[in-house]
């Protein structure tokens, strides 16, 4: 447990960054982290990032796509009593 603490000193001042190694040693805990203290961190090899590990919004995961688009469009005209007969005879003439 020790070299967990360690780890975490190392990774604050690392501006959140570990090794994948590291990280396969300490999956559960780091997740753990991420979800208590809000925090993410970049997983590297051989120092270059190639994942990034967010925790999940909770308003982002109970949002419901029904509705997503309100406000979106607008309606020009009447839509329930319209008619296309002049379009109609223009296209016949």
């Amino acid at each position: 447990m020790i070299i967990y603490i360690t780890m975490v000193i190392n990774m604050e001042n690392k501006n959140n960054e570990i090794s994948i190694s590291e990280f396969k040693k300490h999956c559960l805990h780091l997740v753990d982290e991420i979800k208590n203290k809000n925090i993410s961190i970049t997983i590297t090899k051989r120092k270059s990032p190639i994942a990034k590990i967010i925790p999940i919004n909770n308003e982002t995961e109970n949002k419901s796509f029904f509705g997503c688009m309100k406000g979106m469009l607008t309606i020009k005209g009447d839509i329930v009593n319209f008619s296309t007969q002049s379009e109609w005879e223009m296209n016949n003439e």
